[in-house]
C-alpha cells in the first residue's frame, strides 16, 4: 500500500513539475510574438490542470480578459453575439464588379 501512495504522490508531482512548466513555455512563447505556441502550452496548462486536479486559478485569465477589450466578437456565454465585419484592405467596395450588371459594348469599345 506504501508503494502505492508513494507513486501517486510521485505522479502527482511530476504533474505539478509539468504545469509550471507549461505556464514558463506559454508565457515565453507570447513574449517572443509565437502567439500559436503560446496557445498551445496554455492548453497543455488548462489540460494539466484538470488532470491533477489541483483547481488552480488560469494564470492566463487576465490575457484573456485583455484581449476581450480589444474585441468585437464576444463569445461568452448570455451574450449576444456580433458578427465580424471587414474593414480596411479586406471590405469590398460598395460598387464591387461582381455586383454590376456587365455593361453592353459601346462603338468605342469595339475598335
Amino acid at each position: 500500500m506504501t508503494a502505492r501512495i508513494e507513486e501517486t504522490n510521485d505522479t502527482r508531482r511530476r504533474l505539478e513539475a509539468e504545469l509550471q512548466e507549461a505556464e514558463e513555455k506559454a508565457w515565453k512563447a507570447l513574449a517572443g510574438y509565437k502567439f500559436a505556441m503560446f496557445g498551445y502550452w496554455a492548453a497543455i496548462w488548462v489540460h494539466l490542470n484538470r488532470l491533477g486536479r489541483f483547481g488552480r486559478p488560469n494564470p492566463f485569465r487576465d490575457a484573456v480578459a485583455l484581449a476581450r477589450t480589444h474585441t468585437s466578437v464576444t463569445e461568452r456565454k448570455g451574450e449576444e453575439t456580433k458578427e465580424p465585419t471587414l474593414t480596411g484592405l479586406f471590405a469590398a467596395p460598395a460598387d464591387a464588379a461582381e455586383d454590376r450588371q456587365p455593361e453592353e459594348a459601346t462603338e468605342e469599345s469595339r475598335g
